[in-house]
């Protein structure tokens, strides 16, 4: 189990990775076995989301200080260019 995710609490927030691109969501709970859900989907102790499926699984990954400026920036950069 990763460090970070042993750390996680209801209300933080973690980067939400799918074919569709990355997005910034709260958790809204956390499993006595460990699991993480986040925007409706169940993650493993692994960030790895748990389903079938694995040409579509989303991961989470830790919002450090330092991503999360980099993620709002590439975001206001991609708002400036579609204006």
């Amino acid at each position: 189990m990763s460090n970070w995710i042993n750390n996680l609490k209801k209300g933080d927030l973690v980067f939400v990775h799918s074919q569709l691109g990355t997005s910034l969501k709260k958790v809204e709970k956390i499993t006595p076995a460990g699991n993480v859900k986040v925007g409706g989907m169940i993650f493993n102790q692994y960030g790895e989301e748990r389903k079938a499926d694995i040409w579509t699984k989303c991961r989470i990954s830790e919002a450090t200080p330092e991503t999360l400026k980099n993620f709002r920036d590439r975001l206001t950069i991609n708002k400036a260019k579609n204006l």
